[in-house]
């Protein structure tokens, strides 16, 4: 009899944590144990509320955090990991805590806490230490000293709150300990500086701007929508849902962006025109310029070539993404990745001809030649110390920064037409991968609760 118990309570405990690793409300629990019990499997009577589940999932919680500090008792070093977000319903700021340990030569994550900053205060650098600290110290119950002691390295994102030189997060677990690593997030910095320097390009700012128009054109007509349907039905293709391209993943949602607005370029352009013609959107004036602005940009061959030199950009970018965010990925592989990136965009560059570039008005991209890149490091020493050659002049900089040198000017390369649009200082930094401007950091940290996708479906089935 007790090992029918044993084995009903396991089911149970199995049943709520694979309801609270998904993310789902405390309330599911009942339905679960019910569809459980619906197919014949035995389980305690009146262990199918909320309350048994908030208690489950707590002792669960407690089981996986002793585990944790006995695998963190038994590790030499670990370096943190930690990024704030607000949730969505309270509103209240959170900071969620990882670490990163070696097992078996095997580099690890695991997630520590997710602490409530609203029971500290406001989101300050003192107060987001403290709930750090709390985590590891009073969660964990992990020694003061080997907390202090054992952490090597420490990574956040760009937000002044962490990265402050006086105050910043980073900066007082440094005063505790002189030998710790701050790291700036790779992914952060990437991410960051794709956005800078492809936003730069007014022809792809322009394609950023039409996917935004799409994006609110579906969401607020229901009857664009349906027509769309109703074409992608007649011609007998599938269509996809037009996503939101302005989150804060940058990469990710413009890829994303460009992959259905290039398959939906066929089935768009029809619906534009079948709307016009027929005269269904002549009496709603918001709808009806906003069409016939859509049909002229798909009917454009240039601007359909801008967003596909786009998308082989951003397909080059991403790929080099997904691989610094692998799990094993250790520091001295960054610099490789990064250069095999450069390398892409330089290979991508060298398929395309310059007279193409330029009636494209991408002629800027021609500084992408990655034989001239030139990394420099960041160094504490003055500005005048530090160097970089770009087409032939030397100018000092503060900061590292991967920069991309002078092309040639057009007198010199003998394009008389494209003169008169020349600026001789014109440069265009590929990544800033060490260090970014404090209001893209601060834009990022603010909007990071947005999730940036779209909550329907991301795919109309054509029956």
């Amino acid at each position: 009899m007790r090992k029918q118990a044993e084995e009903a309570y396991r089911k149970l405990l199995q049943t709520a944590y694979i309801m609270a690793c998904d993310g789902l409300p405390l309330s599911h629990f009942t339905t679960l144990v019910k569809v459980q019990r619906a197919s014949g499997v035995n389980l305690i009577q009146g262990c199918d509320d909320s309350n048994k589940a908030r208690e489950f999932v707590s002792f669960l919680a407690d089981g996986i955090r002793d585990k944790l500090a006995l695998i963190m008792a038994s590790a030499t070093a670990y370096s943190t990991l930690t990024d704030g977000s607000m949730a969505r319903k309270t509103s209240s700021e959170k900071e969620l805590v990882f670490v990163r340990l070696v097992r078996g030569g095997i580099p690890l994550y695991y997630c520590v806490a997710l602490q409530d900053l609203s029971e500290y205060g406001d989101s300050t650098a003192e107060n987001i230490k403290k709930a750090i600290d709390d985590a590891f110290i009073h969660k964990l119950n992990i020694p003061e000293a080997s907390y202090v002691n054992c952490m090597s390295a420490s990574t956040a994102d760009g937000a002044a709150v962490n990265t402050g030189v006086y105050n910043g997060v980073l900066t007082r677990l440094s005063e505790e300990r002189g030998w710790l690593i701050t790291i700036h997030c790779v992914l952060h910095r990437l991410e960051l500086s794709m956005k800078d320097v492809l936003k730069q390009q007014k022809k792809f700012v322009e394609v950023n701007d039409f996917m935004i128009t799409l994006f609110y054109l579906f969401k607020q007509s229901g009857k664009i929508k349906r027509s769309f349907e109703d074409t992608a039905k007649a011609l007998g293709l599938q269509v996809y849902k037009f996503p939101k391209v302005h989150g804060t993943r940058f990469v990710s949602h413009q890829r994303r962006g460009l992959d259905r607005l290039l398959k939906n370029w066929i089935v768009l352009g029809q619906t534009c025109e079948n709307m016009i013609a027929t005269g269904e959107v002549t009496r709603n004036y918001t709808y009806s310029p906003k069409l016939k602005g859509v049909l002229k940009r798909l009917q454009d061959c240039e601007f359909l070539a801008v967003a596909v030199l786009y998308k082989e950009v951003l397909d080059i970018v991403s790929k080099l993404s997904l691989k610094l965010q692998m799990s094993n990925l250790m520091v001295f592989d960054v610099q490789s990745e990064i250069e095999r990136g450069i390398s892409s965009l330089d290979t991508l560059t060298e398929s395309l001809s310059g007279d193409a570039l330029v009636a494209l008005g991408l002629n800027d991209l021609l500084l992408y030649s990655s034989s001239n890149f030139s990394l420099i490091e960041e160094w504490d020493a003055p500005a005048q110390d530090i160097a970089v050659e770009t087409g032939g002049r030397t100018r000092p900089v503060r900061e590292a920064t991967l920069v991309a040198p002078r092309a040639a000017s057009p007198i010199e390369t003998g394009n008389r037409d494209a003169c008169s649009q020349w600026d001789d200082e014109d440069q265009v930094p590929l990544a800033r991968l060490r260090s970014l401007p404090e209001q893209h950091d601060d834009e990022l940290v603010d909007n990071r609760a947005d999730g940036g996708g779209a909550d329907a479906p991301d795919r109309y089935e054509s029956q």
